[in-house]
């Protein structure tokens, strides 16, 4: 079963061309908030129109609507997506996380996030 999610992203400018580093605040609907900075891919597919992919460490709270507790503090969220440029720097974005403590403590009670994403050029 998948969350809903929505979240904001922040983009840097691309220091070369393979990665741009990237920070985000998220929120599930099951109640999970979440602080993350890592890094992006973009593919441009057509004009104004990009796939993209995504390793995010995190700083995380799972609790979730059924108060089960949480999954740790440090997560790590990869996703892909695909992103429509509104403008040079704003694009909206429909994406897919995986949100995992990567077994660094248990218990480990990832996430499968689907929904949207503004990001923001900075």
């Amino acid at each position: 079963k998948s969350d809903s999610l929505i979240g904001v992203d922040f983009y840097f400018k691309q220091p070369n061309k393979y990665f741009r580093p990237k920070i985000g605040f998220y929120s599930t609907e099951n109640g999970t908030r979440f602080l993350s900075a890592g890094i992006s891919k973009d593919v441009k597919i057509v004009d104004r129109l990009y796939v993209f992919t995504h390793l995010l460490p995190s700083l995380s709270y799972i609790a979730g609507k059924n108060k089960k507790n949480n999954s740790g503090v440090i997560n790590f969220n990869i996703g892909m997506g695909l992103s429509f440029l509104v403008t040079n720097d704003i694009a909206v974005s429909l994406e897919w996380r995986h949100i995992s403590n990567a077994k660094t403590h248990m218990p480990n009670r990832a996430i499968e996030a689907v929904g949207l994403s503004f990001r923001v050029k900075i």
